[in-house]
């Protein structure tokens, strides 16, 4: 069964429809359950009374990568896989973002599971 969280743009029929079109489950990570919507152009409910609710501007997502979405999270792990793919070493990363190289290892190593789970399913 899928859940998805309330919205004041969405109802809750077409949240559900929409959600599995996309594939219902989180972009991000694959979860399957406590889906939402999240605007890509920013420019959702909480910013504007008619926000774009065009297919192509919603992403699915699960309720914790929604939030880390927001939080920026997720572009700061993007950005540390990016660096390393480019040769930086791990404590160059480590420094640039001031956490210690272990954590930058974990965030390697999870991006490399997820990827592994992905190219199976």
């Amino acid at each position: 069964m899928i859940r998805v969280f309330e919205s004041k743009c969405i109802n809750r029929r077409l949240r559900k429809c929409m959600i599995t079109d996309k594939g219902a489950a989180c972009e991000i990570c694959g979860i399957t359950e406590g889906l939402d919507l999240h605007h890509v152009d920013g420019a959702g409910p909480h910013l504007t009374e008619n926000p774009n609710n065009y297919p192509g501007n919603l992403q699915v997502l699960c309720h914790k990568c929604h939030i880390r979405l927001h939080c920026g999270v997720i572009q700061k792990h993007q950005d540390i896989i990016t660096r390393r793919k480019a040769g930086e070493k791990l404590q160059s990363i480590a420094d640039f973002y001031g956490i210690s190289r272990q954590r930058v290892f974990q965030i390697l190593q999870k991006n490399k599971n997820q990827s592994c789970k992905t190219s199976r399913g």
